[in-house]
């Protein structure tokens, strides 16, 4: 057989992997918008400064209702943070404090948008079946699919710390 004739015969099997590769990728992005669009979610965020040697973990949920989206902050400080389509608003329920903050006053409204309306495949690059990236404001920002229950976003704040958040 002519080379030419042993490509074509290998196309189906390579079609094979390609369809199969992309299948996987978009059944973990897909899982993990309904885990992030769910009405009902907690988390857990660990904050890594390796200069001062220092961790911090917070805890929270994330509920949804209607149009808002309450994120309630449990530890190490309590506060809540509801987020509709013109504002934010943030408790400090330590403090007995409230500020608002009008969204359209906000530069980058990226991260409201992953919230509001979760990961556009268009955003992502390399993407693999456990995990992907993407780009916010020249950060590099992780997304590992754990479980069809979990996932974490890993990602370096602008004081340089590492910061990783699982869903569940």
């Amino acid at each position: 057989r002519s080379s030419c004739t042993k490509a074509i015969m290998k196309l189906p099997n390579h079609l094979f992997i390609v369809f199969f590769a992309c299948n996987c990728f978009s059944y973990s992005v897909d899982s993990i918008n309904d885990l992030l669009l769910s009405n009902k979610m907690t988390f857990e965020q660990t904050s890594v400064n390796e200069v001062a040697n220092i961790t911090q973990i917070s805890e929270g949920e994330i509920f949804r209702k209607n149009d808002v989206i309450r994120i309630n902050i449990n530890t190490p400080f309590k506060e809540q943070y509801s987020i509709n389509e013109s504002h934010i608003e943030i408790n400090d329920l330590e403090f007995k404090q409230t500020r608002l903050i009008e969204i359209q006053s906000l530069q980058n409204q990226t991260l409201l948008s992953i919230l509001k309306l979760g990961f556009k495949t268009e955003d992502i690059k390399n993407q693999n079946p456990n995990s992907f990236s993407f780009n916010i404001d020249g950060q590099i920002v992780v997304v590992r699919y754990i479980s069809n229950k979990s996932f974490s976003v890993d990602y370096l704040d602008n004081l340089n710390i590492l910061n990783t958040i699982i869903f569940r």
